[in-house]
């Protein structure tokens, strides 16, 4: 671990932006929404429809009194516009509600036909137009406030955790879903394993296209079935304080949640368990784990966020190795600190000193600071005043993983003798 000036400066750098809960982006939308439904109220014109004179003979039954004035080709690309919106968020907002009760569908089924109504405009009598349009905007808004009274509903519906869903993928490059703290919005955690990707890993340890895919496949499998010596995976293990891990046993009836995804698709598949279970964690937010485009690309057009597979510790990761040697008999020795990990390390400092059980006479050489170590790179300091058989080294630095400290005792070898080797002559 680090020390607490590196580790709150690593912190300051890596700073994660908040994800807002699925419902606060569903409702955010529905503000946009309305403000674009009353700026399309602004620029409409409504007039009296009614067949219904006085002076005419004939009276039309069920005849509305008052409808909207014509659309030009401005207001009509703007009602298409608005109309696509709307129709985007809607699939999003009746996720929220898997399983509604009589009324609840009502309530959704009466807000929908109504905002159609009023975005198209078809050409027929419709009664909920008033004679103004200031009428018109505060019906419009009445309308909408329902929508959001059913949000208010869901959200008693579950708690604000933070789940991560990733795909087989993500698993194979990264397996330690501890490790994807670093990208996740929030410290703490729930990875969800959904069935797509448990026979996806199945299929490929045994019939992936090369055997290091295999290995690789296999190695998850054999992790996450570790996880069961910790507890029941269908109600969810800790692999950490703040991670826990959870696998799901339901499919999910695709088309039911988004028509335009394909049952025969694992990525859909996958994408449509994810907002399944979204909606049944409406107050919580739901984010995919993957780096495959075609995948986030969807997950943007279902108004699902996703990170990128976060590193494996050890690609991150310098690896410090600290040697002392004589480079010759009459000269003084020398610590060398070589970084044999893949990342470089920054910010490096480091020392030696004799051991604290030597004594109260403690020798010490350093601190020495180098900028920046890259991999399979030394730096040397030479050493003068030692004696002792064993030195402490301490180090400090900072690569992508993070803040790091070091202390460890290193033999201090013996000084080599300026003595020829017997049976050599000298001059």
């Amino acid at each position: 671990m680090g020390s607490p000036r590196l580790l709150a400066a690593w912190q300051y750098r890596h700073m994660r932006a908040p994800l807002p809960p699925y419902l606060d982006r569903v409702r955010a939308e529905l503000v946009a929404i309305t403000a674009d439904l009353q700026s399309l109220l602004d620029s409409s014109t409504i007039r009296n429809v009614d067949p219904n004179t006085d002076d005419s003979p004939v009276v039309i039954i069920g005849a509305a009194e008052w409808g909207w004035g014509p659309s030009d080709a401005d207001m009509t690309a703007t009602q298409m516009r608005l109309g696509a919106r709307y129709q985007s968020w809607f699939e999003r907002f009746t996720l929220l509600f898997p399983h509604p009760t009589p009324d609840v569908a009502s309530k959704i089924s009466d807000g929908d036909e109504f905002m159609r109504r009023w975005i198209s405009r078809p050409d027929a009598w419709d009664h909920s137009i008033p004679r103004s349009i200031d009428l018109a905007k505060s019906r419009a808004a009445a309308e909408l406030a329902a929508f959001d009274a059913l949000l208010e509903v869901a959200a008693k519906s579950s708690t604000e955790d933070l789940r991560l869903v990733p795909d087989t993928n993500a698993l194979i490059r990264n397996p330690d879903l501890a490790s994807y703290a670093r990208v996740a919005p929030s410290p703490t955690f729930i990875v969800h394993l959904l069935p797509t990707v448990l026979s996806e890993l199945d299929k490929l340890k045994d019939q992936g296209k090369s055997q290091d895919l295999r290995d690789q496949a296999q190695a998850v499998v054999r992790r996450l079935k570790g996880l069961r010596d910790k507890g029941s995976l269908s109600v969810g293990v800790n692999v950490t304080r703040n991670v826990t891990v959870k696998a799901e046993a339901r499919e999910v009836d695709v088309r039911a949640v988004l028509e335009w995804l394909d049952p025969a698709v694992p990525d859909d598949r996958l994408l449509a368990g994810a907002l399944r279970l979204q909606s049944d964690h409406p107050a919580g937010s739901v984010v995919l784990v993957t780096s495959d485009l075609n995948l986030q690309n969807k997950a943007d057009a279902a108004g699902l966020p996703y990170i990128e597979t976060p590193p494996t510790t050890a690609s991150l990761s310098a690896r410090l190795v600290a040697t002392l040697r004589w480079p010759s008999a009459s000269g003084p020795p020398v610590v060398s600190l070589t970084n044999e990990g893949p990342a470089t390390a920054k910010n490096v400092e480091f020392s030696i000193s004799t051991m604290p059980d030597d004594g109260p006479m403690r020798s010490c050489a350093g601190p020495w600071t180098v900028d920046r170590l890259q991999r399979g790179s030394a730096d040397e300091r030479q050493v003068y005043g030692f004696y002792a058989s064993v030195v402490l080294l301490n180090a400090t630095w900072t690569d992508d993983d993070g803040p790091h400290e070091m202390s460890r005792p290193i033999d201090f070898p013996e000084r080599p003798s300026t003595q020829p080797p017997p049976g050599r002559a000298t001059r």
